[in-house]
């Protein structure tokens, strides 16, 4: 042992101790970066705390906790969500020693601390943490003296969680009430002179409870609230961080106040944003930089001062794209980067407005504000996509190629464990809202979710640690990379001299359609090609969307989940009457949509058409409306080169990336056996038919059908079509738990090791479907109910169904489902799309992109339009057991005209869609 060592075994405690002093005074030291210094601390205090591992819980242990807490909770480096968890997790461990019977004080220091970090924190249920923050507070004044300066302070912070808490009604208004009686009750301690800042403080808070008051007349609220704010300008210093928070805070006033000349209200709201400007530096505060230009982007909007509106809300979106990459390098927690994106959503919809204004004179504008609408869509799954094939450079190995296949390899499999976690994560995140705070499950949640933070932070550091080995051979390399916007011209090259892409965004009031072809003529006409909705149509769509989900849902609802013949009665009714609905309903949403209106700016050579919907758009069969020209029935009759779907369009610049050129090999899932699930009866009549139209085939059928038999599959990875004819379930509490229904595992020898780490739950689930391989795959198609549904919650438009699965997997095309479909006219629809395909891929000259879409498309019409005929012709050629086509004849002899067209109901042939190239 060196005499170091020696030092520290006996002077372990003073050692400690000057740590501690060294990296509490390493905050005030005026010089260097702040958030280089808080690294600093928090470093010192962790070397301080291994010190004291052998009097753990022990006073000196507990005080370096509280102190980690306090300085987690202003951590700049990393994910700031991740930071308030840690400051919380200290907290906490602080309270275990300091406790109300042995150190009052304390405990009341760390109760405050903790309560201001629930008020700040990111996860969570809102409310929730604003009561847990409140209960700390109150439990903090039972041992402050009454009207002292702590008490006072403890009100201040009580006043700020009762005026965040967000509530309806007389609710919301007996919390505001609160929060104005606490402020005030804590200036009546403080003074303006003796305690400065503590004043000044609380001045600000009662201007934010003012600005927020529902009781009074609205305009004395907001003046009360600008004398409040204003007071405290002449305390805090002209350079700090709480001023450039003052004059942003009259600024939302100015823009908000209704009584005085509105152009002067403007002109100051926009002169105090700018003075908020001046403090705020990129560097330190850029959250708050964001913040204030996005509320300057809006006075600008206002005033129709549109150029300078632009500037400001490309600056907030670029800032928080930075911020978005610091998620990236800190936690790697994805659903923090959806709760960001849609916390910033607002500002997107902000620059398109101020972009389609500019376009009316300077058409360039109209190409901006595409670009900024792609920006804000599916940004998970691009930034996912991104960075999959991401490497060290292969010639910095030069000297070590097997440790670069080890590295790449090792890569590989961090990037998917890390993403596995995340998804488990958000799914026991999600399904926490759903829970009440005092439900038993919650508990189970919450250890839950610790423990896979404690494996996410583990698999960070394994990330780090390899990271490092890499950055010695390949100093440049990064596990991520800032993201290439698609610009407006790739998009245009997307499209040929046949293709349109229409493309949706919904703001908070109205629906804005994008049209985009190779005609440039309204460059010179200065009319961009766009629709926009009135605020009417838009509570129509809404409207309409949840009367059609409402009847969607029906059967499923609980008063009908008991299985008995009254209630089975009543579903199938339910079921019947959303069936028979759905052409009206449709002609409905056409009309909302302006779908001919649309279509007026497309030019008559356009023969292929693809939809870029947005939000609970990608829900809706849109290639189904009805069109009121006769000659066509609906978008699939008028572009007949195929009406094809993309999350976005750089999504489907990805897709068209991918060349797969060969179709030979076919991997198919038929029927699984399963006790809970309905056998498809016609799943073997689909299969069959496919795979007469592949050279080289592999079928799990029925019990073989397993998750892990399809995991096994060398098949699997080297298809170039994947065929999934089973049940399918879309969770909208959970969409990452959505999943395909297969056959249950059951190893003969279930004591074995192999056979208990292969044990499935018979459910092939999004996140499971991230981590297959199918480079090789040129299509995957989902047989099933529900599985092209994705998360119709997500402002943010995050791209979250089966589908997203499969194309970061490798398929460039998936086929689809929007509901729970019919077995017979499935297997019907499927036969014909593969016979269209293979036809398609036989003509020369044809190509790749718009295939799946024209094949699916053309058999969706075929099944509409087929009759009672035609169909019995068919059956007869096919290769059915006696059983099924006597079934089949049966059904089809029900009909008593020739001519009568079994599956004309939008419900059979609607309901898949073609997502992809």
């Amino acid at each position: 042992m060196n005499f170091l060592e020696k030092l520290l075994q006996k002077n372990k405690e003073q050692i400690a101790t000057v740590i501690v002093e060294f990296s509490r005074q390493m905050l005030y030291f005026p010089l260097g970066s702040k958030a280089k210094k808080l690294e600093i601390t928090i470093a010192g205090y962790q070397v301080a705390q291994r010190l004291y591992a052998h009097k753990p819980l022990s006073k000196e242990w507990a005080y370096i906790q509280n102190l980690l807490g306090y300085t987690y909770s202003f951590r700049m480096k990393g994910e700031r969500a991740e930071n308030f968890e840690l400051a919380i997790e200290a907290f906490k461990l602080a309270l275990q020693v300091r406790t109300r019977e042995n150190y009052p004080k304390e405990w009341a220091e760390t109760q405050i601390n903790l309560g201001i970090t629930y008020c700040h924190r990111i996860r969570g249920n809102k409310a929730n943490n604003l009561r847990k923050a409140i209960k700390c507070f109150k439990l903090a004044l039972k041992v402050c003296t009454p009207k002292s300066e702590h008490w006072a302070k403890i009100q201040n912070e009580l006043g700020n969680a009762y005026l965040k808490i967000e509530k309806k009604g007389k609710v919301d208004s007996l919390l505001k009430e609160a929060a104005i009686n606490a402020f005030t009750s804590a200036l009546n301690v403080f003074s303006n002179e003796e305690d400065s800042y503590e004043w000044a403080t609380t001045q600000k808070n009662l201007g934010n409870a003012y600005r927020q008051r529902k009781e009074g007349n609205k305009d004395e609220n907001l003046e009360k609230a600008i004398k409040a704010f204003e007071s405290t300008l002449k305390i805090f210093d002209k350079n700090s961080n709480e001023y450039g928070r003052i004059k942003n805070n009259l600024g939302i006033i100015y823009l908000e106040k209704r009584n005085g000349d509105k152009k002067e209200n403007l002109k100051c709201a926009i002169q105090a944003f700018k003075s908020a400007l001046k403090i705020y530096v990129y560097d330190y505060f850029p959250q708050e930089l964001a913040i204030t230009l996005a509320s300057i982007g809006k006075a600008y909007l206002s005033a129709e001062e549109y150029t300078k509106a632009y500037e400001a809300f490309a600056d907030t979106i670029n800032i928080v794209d930075f911020l978005r990459l610091e998620i990236i390098f800190g936690s790697g927690i994805e659903f923090d980067k959806q709760n960001l994106a849609e916390k910033w959503n607002p500002h997107y919809q902000g620059i398109l407005e101020a972009c389609l204004n500019l376009a009316k004179k300077q058409p360039d504008y109209f190409a901006h504000a595409i670009e900024y609408a792609e920006r804000s869509k599916a940004r998970n799954l691009v930034e996912l996509l991104n960075k999959k094939n991401l490497y060290p450079i292969e010639n910095c190995y030069s000297s070590n190629k097997k440790l670069y296949q080890i590295h790449c390899r090792k890569l590989n499999i961090l990037r998917i464990e890390i993403l596995n976690k995340q998804w488990q994560k958000q799914s026991k995140q999600r399904l926490r809202k759903f829970l009440q705070e005092s439900n038993e499950p919650i508990k189970a949640i919450k250890k839950t979710i610790e423990c896979i933070n404690k494996e996410l932070e583990k698999l960070m550091q394994k990330r780090d640690n390899l990271i490092q080995k890499i950055n010695k051979i390949d100093p440049n390399f990064k596990f991520t990379q800032k993201l290439n916007e698609i610009s407006f011209s790739e998009i245009k090259a997307l499209v040929g001299q046949h293709t349109a892409i229409i493309e949706w965004y919904i703001t908070n009031n109205q629906i804005i359609t994008f049209i985009i072809t190779h005609n440039e003529e309204w460059k010179i006409k200065k009319e961009p090609p766009f629709w926009a909705s009135s605020s009417e149509d838009l509570d129509n769509l809404i409207k309409w969307c949840k009367e059609y989900f409402e009847a969607y849902y029906a059967p499923r609802l609980k008063e009908y989940k008991d299985d008995n013949q009254e209630n089975n009665n009543k579903k199938a009714e339910l079921k019947k009457q959303w069936e028979d609905g759905l052409t009206i309903r449709f002609q409905q949403l056409a009309e909302i949509l302006h779908i001919n209106d649309i279509l007026s700016h497309i030019p008559k050579t356009c023969d292929r058409l693809i939809l870029v919907p947005h939000r609970f758009l990608h829900l809706l069969p849109l290639h189904a409306l009805p069109l009121s020209e006769k000659q066509d029935q609906c978008l699939l009759d008028k572009f007949k080169g195929g009406v094809g779907y993309a999350p976005s369009c750089q999504l489907l610049q990805i897709s068209q990336g991918l060349q797969r050129t060969e179709f030979r090999e076919l991997f198919a899932i038929q029927n699984p056996k399963n006790a809970n699930l309905k056998s498809l009866d016609y799943a073997k009549l689909e299969v069959d038919a496919i795979c007469k139209l592949f050279s080289d085939s592999e079928v799990l059928k029925q019990e073989n059908a397993s998750e892990v038999a399809l995991k096994e599959s060398d098949k699997l990875l080297s298809s170039h079509c994947c065929h999934f004819a089973c049940h399918g379930k879309f969770d909208l509490k959970s969409p990452v738990e959505s999943a395909l229904l297969l056959a249950e595992y059951e190893p003969e020898h279930k004591s074995s090791a192999k056979d208990q780490q292969l044990e499935e739950d018979g459910r092939l689930t999004l996140r499971e479907i991230f981590e297959l391989t199918l480079d090789q795959c040129r299509l995957v198609t989902l047989s099933a109910c529900e599985t092209g549904m994705v998360d119709p919650d997500s402002i943010s438009d995050e791209y979250i169904g089966l589908p997203s699965g499969f194309m970061f997997a490798g398929s460039p095309s998936v086929v689809a489902s929007l509901w729970r479909v019919d077995d017979i006219s499935t297997a019907f629809l499927m036969s014909k799309f593969y016979e269209n395909l293979t036809e398609h891929r036989q003509k020369p000259f044809q190509p790749e992109e718009g295939a799946v879409a024209i094949a699916l498309n053309q058999a969706q019409c075929w099944l509409r339009d087929v009759t009672n005929t035609e169909l019995m012709q068919r059956i007869e050629n096919l290769p059915l057991s006696h059983t099924n086509k006597v079934n089949l004849i049966k059904i089809f002899n029900q009909y008593e005209k020739n001519n009568e067209k079994p599956f004309y109901k939008p419900y059979y042939w609607a309901a898949f869609c073609a997502i992809g190239k």
